[in-house]
């Protein structure tokens, strides 16, 4: 489902990426910088993946009004759904095997990590990307945290979870997650975010979930304050990360 913070308006500050063919990304995507950066400067990356039915141009003013500064890219989901798009085939809850909503999943995953590599050797990037998302973005952010943890550094679910057979087995894990729903949510249930989240943890991840009492399926603002205020903790770690020496 699409969040509630919508501004058209934004329209007018983004453009809809279409690089020349030879260098096309795997997918379309907004993108823009936050807190006053130039476009060309050399920036931590934040990947944010709209839910179902919206569209990057809405999603993208979610994270507008970032205090830090960063790029942050919008991805489009492939398939069109209603007025906007989607990931994967919708099937909700998670619990119980579910080959075709497994299989969207693994799929879309893929394609932005192909993205976030991508743009991290296209773009001025430091640091390891980010991702957040909402609703099929945030089970996305969850896949993507589990399924590339060489890829990004931090991932922030918002309204998410991922059915058991993917949940990863013990390792040695290197992403940060930082997720946040809604304990009245009625789409996906933050049980089974609970329970996704007590696995990782268990299975040493660094990983916390923030709930937020009477909040159902969206992102109202006590959200969005606690979604910037780690969206900026990982920001600024990542913009502290040294560049590789470059060999001679």
């Amino acid at each position: 489902m699409p969040t509630r913070l919508l501004l058209p308006a934004l329209l007018t500050l983004l453009a809809l990426a279409s690089p020349a063919a030879a260098e096309a990304p795997p997918l379309q995507f907004v993108e823009l910088t936050t807190a006053g950066a130039a476009a060309d400067a050399r920036l931590p990356l934040v990947i944010a993946v709209h839910g179902l039915g919206d569209r990057p141009e809405r999603f993208a003013a979610l994270l507008k009004d970032l205090p830090v500064a960063a790029r942050v890219v919008v991805p489009r989901a492939p398939a069109a759904h209603g007025g906007g798009f989607s990931w994967f085939p919708v099937r909700v809850p998670v619990a119980g095997p579910q080959p075709g909503l497994e299989e969207g999943l693994r799929a879309s995953t893929q394609k932005l990590a192909a993205l976030a590599s991508h743009l991290a050797t296209t773009r001025p990037t430091v640091g390891r990307p980010i991702v957040t998302g909402f609703s099929q973005g945030g089970m996305l952010s969850f896949a993507l945290a589990v399924g590339h943890p060489d890829v990004f550094a931090a991932a922030l679910p918002i309204a998410g979870a991922l059915p058991r057979s993917m949940w990863p087995a013990k390792g040695a894990p290197t992403t940060r997650v930082r997720a946040f729903h809604g304990d009245a949510d009625r789409v996906i249930s933050v049980d089974d975010a609970r329970d996704l989240m007590r696995h990782l943890t268990d299975h040493g991840w660094d990983a916390t979930l923030g709930t937020f009492q009477g909040v159902g399926h969206g992102v109202p603002p006590i959200m969005r304050a606690s979604l910037h205020a780690e969206l900026a903790a990982a920001i600024r770690r990542a913009a502290a990360v040294k560049p590789a020496a470059r060999a001679p």
